[in-house]
């Protein structure tokens, strides 16, 4: 039971988690999308919670939203959240920086889309997960759709397209549980883990000589 003497909105927050709540967000249909992009819009009101916020992936969910076919009450808000995050004095650089990140997902995301249909959770764990952290060395080129070699392991990342293939074929749905077999780099689990999300699991093998 809720204390309104402490405040609703912090006992929500602690109650639910702020990554709950964005998973929702992510994954949730319309009625529960727009009612966790309600309250996450509550929480960017409080500058306390932007650290977490920016830690959870909340730049990614929201620049995610703001171009896709979303209800425009939807794209409205998450713009509005946007900006709040935009000129907190706590985060405004990291979000610049990540805004950046983004831009060059969406252009890669473009490149795939020009090959293939693309449905909207697989582009979401594209958005959420940034192929340039699992290969470092390829600078620039990690946002291209291309393979980039992975010398640690003596292997190659697929293109960009070849992984939204794999995801597009495999029905994935939260909560499943998945064996991967040859996770290189570990894109593809880390792809994986997020469509399947809090619910599911992932285990990843990989030779390690």
């Amino acid at each position: 039971m809720l204390d309104t003497n402490t405040g609703v909105l912090p006992q929500l927050v602690q109650a639910s988690g702020i990554p709950a709540l964005i998973e929702c967000a992510w994954q949730g249909g319309n009625p529960m999308q727009g009612m966790a992009l309600a309250l996450l819009k509550q929480v960017g009101m409080r500058s306390r919670f932007h650290e977490e916020c920016f830690n959870c992936g909340i730049v990614a969910l929201l620049m995610w939203l703001k171009r896709s076919s979303a209800p425009i009450e939807l794209q409205e808000v998450a713009a509005d959240v946007l900006v709040q995050f935009f000129k907190s004095s706590r985060v405004s650089a990291a979000v610049h920086t990540e805004s950046r990140l983004q831009q060059k997902i969406a252009s890669l995301m473009a490149e795939v889309r020009a090959k293939q249909v693309v449905s909207p959770q697989v582009e979401q764990a594209f958005c959420a997960i940034p192929r340039g952290i699992f290969a470092m060395a390829a600078g620039e080129r990690a946002y291209k759709d291309v393979s980039l070699p992975l010398k640690e392991v003596g292997a190659e990342m697929s293109p960009a397209q070849v992984d939204a293939m794999a995801l597009e074929g495999l029905s994935l749905r939260p909560g499943l549980r998945v064996l991967e077999i040859g996770s290189g780099s570990g894109f593809t689990a880390a792809l994986l883990a997020f469509i399947v999300g809090s619910a599911g699991h992932v285990t990843g093998v990989e030779v390690n000589e």
